[in-house]
């Protein structure tokens, strides 16, 4: 099926950047921080709570994880809550990637990476204010105030007083 005459390069790349603007509005732009809490935080909690349970129950593991391939507004929503999102619709495919870290001291720490495209190796994603490879208990203190909660709901003292050894 060949498309219509009036669909021009010059077309598509105004319907991709209106295409990416809409992912703007929806994830950004206003109240931030309380839509990325009930797009993305839900799944949030979910990684840093199996992130939290690998650091702790298996001290020899020495490299874990995880990795969501999902539909765009899913990885996009992940992206937002960790305020790591481009702006741009995630391509088909394309994935985030949790990798969980143990120190010979023993200290964990999570790095992550973008896969959206599959001709180059992932891109390596750095939180704000932390270090490519970012210490656990300051990822997980870090975004405690995303995970979604219930209104009342406090944050879980497992996710307050865990230690990472």
């Amino acid at each position: 099926m060949t498309p219509p005459d009036w669909v021009t390069p010059d077309v598509m790349k105004k319907l991709r950047k209106l295409k990416d603007f809409g992912f703007q509005v929806t994830f950004g732009v206003y109240k931030q921080q309380e839509k990325s809490r009930l797009q993305g935080g839900i799944l949030l909690g979910e990684i840093v709570k199996n992130l939290s349970k690998v650091a702790v129950q298996d001290a020899k593991q020495r490299l874990r994880m995880m990795m969501l391939s999902a539909h765009d507004t899913t990885v996009a929503a992940l992206q937002a809550s960790l305020n790591a999102f481009n702006g741009k619709q995630p391509p088909y495919a394309s994935c985030q990637i949790f990798e969980l870290h143990r120190d010979d001291n023993g200290s964990a720490s999570v790095s992550m990476f973008y896969r959206n495209d599959t001709t180059v190796e992932p891109y390596p994603l750095q939180l704000p204010g932390c270090s490519l490879d970012c210490p656990l208990e300051e990822f997980v203190t870090d975004y405690k105030a995303l995970y979604f909660r219930r209104p009342g709901q406090r944050v879980s003292t497992a996710f307050r007083r865990q230690r990472y050894r």
